[in-house]
């Protein structure tokens, strides 16, 4: 089954999130591991992590525009309605409270004593998280047909 336009989005948005978040995690491991882990790494990385997920978000949007192209006449656009506007709050809503748990966890590392740079990566891969946790609440509601 093709998706629709929506779907094709937020495969797109899903998929320039963890293309970032597995390429910032192996970064992160190759830095820790050569003992090089700064907090001008992790701060240079992270800012990394989001012109990434961006790039990767823009040009996977593309390469599926351009395959539904290739196979079909016509992009399969289907009309936006109400329904759309719910199944984002709905994803939105999980995307928040993914990284509010993320966050809270990470405040209370640090309360206990965590180092500073594992705080700012935990939170970096929180917002990350939470995107992909928006991605499959909003790919679920679409195929369940709410």
């Amino acid at each position: 089954m093709k998706p629709s336009s929506q779907e094709a989005t937020i495969l797109a948005s899903m998929g320039g999130a963890l293309g970032g978040l597995l390429g910032y995690c192996a970064v992160m491991a190759a830095y820790y591991h050569s003992g090089q882990l700064t907090d001008a790494r992790i701060g240079m990385s992270t800012l990394g992590l989001m012109i990434v997920c961006v790039l990767l978000s823009f040009s996977l949007r593309w390469l599926l525009h351009k395959a539904f192209a290739i196979t079909e006449p016509w992009f399969p656009c289907t009309v936006l309605d109400e329904r759309d506007k719910l199944i984002e709050l709905k994803g939105m809503q999980a995307s928040y409270a993914t990284f509010a748990i993320g966050f809270v966890i990470t405040m209370a590392l640090l309360w206990s004593g965590a180092e500073s740079t594992l705080g700012f990566a935990l939170i970096a891969i929180s917002l990350v998280v939470g995107e992909l946790v928006s991605g499959c609440v909003r790919l679920y509601q679409y195929r369940s047909g709410y």
